[in-house]
């Protein structure tokens, strides 16, 4: 594996608090690195650590100076049986703010450093116990907010991902194997591989690839969110309907049209999906400058989104011409027809909307038909998507390192058509190859993984 020099040799010990700042009944401080025991050994009135077994808790005090901040439990591993690979200590106190803080000045004055975001999984990646990719998903497991988000992260962490992409590199780096040895020994008339066999192995490759990638819309949608734009004319209830998803007053509601001049978003969770709604300003012929950039604002958020609610009183005629006027009929965008102050009209009228028309009734004010409303959105979010079990590309940085292998591919088959010199196609080969070991970190630089655990919390 490519690493930076020097990245795991006279690594300095560092400490961090891996659980949230504030108040709480317990904190985890964790200590990693080759001095972890004999730094907690300063700190800690208790058995001797370093006589301990690993994966072993141990009660005691942590004290300086004849002074005692707090009993704790302490939790010894040993390399390389740790999460890092290195020897690791997890102190588990009271989550006092002046507990942790005073635990943590100790442990610095005892001889460690503190950690930088990140810096835990950074260690255990370049100590070989995970692989990029799942270094990430560690990030993504600790954000994850849904079900699905949870799946995916879970899946990247066991390495489902990581598997696929070390198969595809060895394929890479087997027909670039025929191919150089095929020029080593051109002159004795000795060909190891065929072109049409090396061509074959990169239309394999090409192939996986795109199963890779295919899905990484669907997968930005499942991490930030299944945009949802809810728009309509002016005072038919947008506001309302927003605060009765979210079951909070998020936008302003007035019986005064045009109320609404900006958009008000809001985050909801259904059936195990995220979803971003946005409240727009109503859409007419705008009756001044401010109104006309709302109106201009909604009109860009229902082209962003990937579902339209469309809004309108259940007691008038819906004006779907609208639609028309501001360019927001769009055949691969599903719009749902919303006939909202459904508890004003009668039965009849009620019937008509929902049978002839195939309008979803509800009163936003009164709550009903919402659940009907979140099971239809819920569906549509939820059509086509690929199973959790599916193999994911949730990260622009795999797709753009893909995609970049996907074309040097694509130019090596057009070198073994028009027969250019073979050192090209095995450079295109060989690069595409480095592109695919970058995703998973059997190929890195030392600011790309700056990069990368940059955005890790602390502690982890």
């Amino acid at each position: 594996m490519e690493k930076a020099k020097g990245s795991i040799a006279k690594q300095p010990t560092w400490v961090a608090l891996s659980t949230p700042q504030g108040k709480a009944a317990l904190a985890v401080i964790r200590l990693s690195g080759a001095q972890s025991f004999p730094i907690v050994q300063r700190i800690f009135k208790g058995k001797a650590l370093g006589n301990q077994h690993s994966h072993t808790l141990h009660y005691g005090h942590i004290q300086m100076k004849g002074h005692v901040i707090d009993e704790v439990v302490v939790g010894l591993f040993r390399a390389p049986k740790s999460y890092t690979g290195e020897d690791m200590v997890e102190i588990s106190c009271h989550g006092a703010p002046y507990i942790v803080q005073q635990t943590l000045d100790w442990l610095c004055e005892a001889g460690a450093e503190l950690a930088p975001p990140g810096g835990f999984s950074q260690r255990a990646f370049l100590n070989g116990k995970m692989d990029l990719v799942q270094a990430e998903a560690v990030a993504d497991l600790i954000q994850a907010e849904t079900k699905f988000q949870h799946q995916i992260a879970i899946q990247q962490l066991k390495g489902r991902l990581s598997n696929r992409l070390t198969r595809l590199r060895q394929l890479l780096l087997d027909a670039n194997a025929y191919l150089t040895l095929s020029l080593d020994f051109a002159e004795e008339d000795v060909a190891f591989a065929k072109p049409d066999a090396i061509y074959a192995k990169l239309a394999y490759a090409l192939k996986e690839i795109h199963k890779l990638t295919r899905h990484f819309d669907m997968a930005q949608r499942l991490k930030e969110g299944f945009k949802v734009a809810i728009i309509g004319r002016p005072n038919v209830g947008k506001s309302t309907l927003l605060n009765a998803l979210c079951m909070e007053d998020r936008a302003i509601v007035s019986a005064n049209p045009g109320t609404t001049r900006d958009s008000v978003e809001a985050s909801v969770q259904l059936n195990g999906l995220s979803f971003r709604f946005v409240d727009t300003a109503g859409l007419r012929h705008a009756r001044g400058k401010v109104e006309q950039l709302g109106v201009e604002r909604s009109v860009q958020q229902a082209q962003q989104a990937r579902l339209i609610l469309y809004v309108f009183d259940a007691r008038k005629e819906p004006k779907s011409d609208i639609m028309n006027q501001f360019n927001l009929i769009d055949n691969k965008k599903t719009t749902l027809m919303v006939a909202n102050k459904a508890d004003l009209i009668s039965d009849k009228r009620k019937h008509l909307l929902t049978n002839e028309g195939a309008y979803l009734c509800i009163s936003a004010q009164k709550g009903t038909g919402l659940q009907s409303l979140k099971a239809q959105i819920s569906a549509i979010a939820a059509d086509n998507m690929p199973t959790p079990e599916s193999v994911w590309i949730t990260r622009a940085r795999h797709k753009q390192q893909l995609e970049q292998a996907q074309k040097l591919l694509i130019e090596a088959q057009k070198g073994l058509r028009q027969r250019i010199p073979p050192e090209l196609i095995a450079h295109n080969i060989e690069q595409a190859c480095r592109c695919v070991g970058e995703i998973t970190g059997h190929v890195t630089h030392e600011d790309v993984l700056s990069h990368i655990f940059q955005h890790f919390c602390i502690g982890k």
